[in-house]
């Protein structure tokens, strides 16, 4: 099984199928291969706590990403955790206009991007790695309804 999902919380009811056949594309076109990644489903306030604990940095976020084994490992080693916050998916997609299930997939489209090797501290890269998460989640159905491309 490439993703096991562990659920944290209880404000979103959490699109099981969705969420692997994300990770699997991502890991499919990105990685060339299948991998197995963690993701833990949380709420802002365990958010906040792993986000100061790991990083330093104070209060929740949408997603972190841990890389926990080499690009090119073996099938059976856990390649990464992802630990994605529902709460900032509810609340982003509230202001955005956007469904919640299209933010939390995005969450985890993002996770798997970092584990893959993107980047988006430069403005330049963040553009790349936000053209490639669009590019992901209209493979997947998930169109951002406020986009003017097809």
């Amino acid at each position: 099984m490439p993703a096991e999902i562990v659920n944290l919380q209880k404000s979103m009811r959490l699109p099981r199928k969705a969420i692997r056949e994300a990770v699997d594309l991502v890991a499919r076109e990105e990685l060339e291969r299948d991998v197995l990644v963690s993701l833990a489903f949380v709420t802002d306030r365990h958010m906040a706590r792993v986000n100061e604990q790991w990083l330093r940095h104070h209060g929740p976020t949408d997603v972190i990403s841990f890389p926990l084994a080499e690009k090119h490992a073996g099938p059976d080693d856990v390649f990464g955790e992802l630990v994605i916050s529902t709460d900032r998916a509810l609340d982003e997609a509230r202001k955005r206009g956007l469904s919640s299930r299209r933010e939390l997939l995005l969450y985890v489209v993002h996770g798997m991007l970092h584990l893959a090797g993107f980047d988006d501290l430069k403005a330049r890269d963040a553009k790349r790695m936000h053209r490639r998460e669009e590019e992901i989640l209209r493979a997947l159905g998930e169109a951002n309804p406020r986009s003017n491309r097809p």
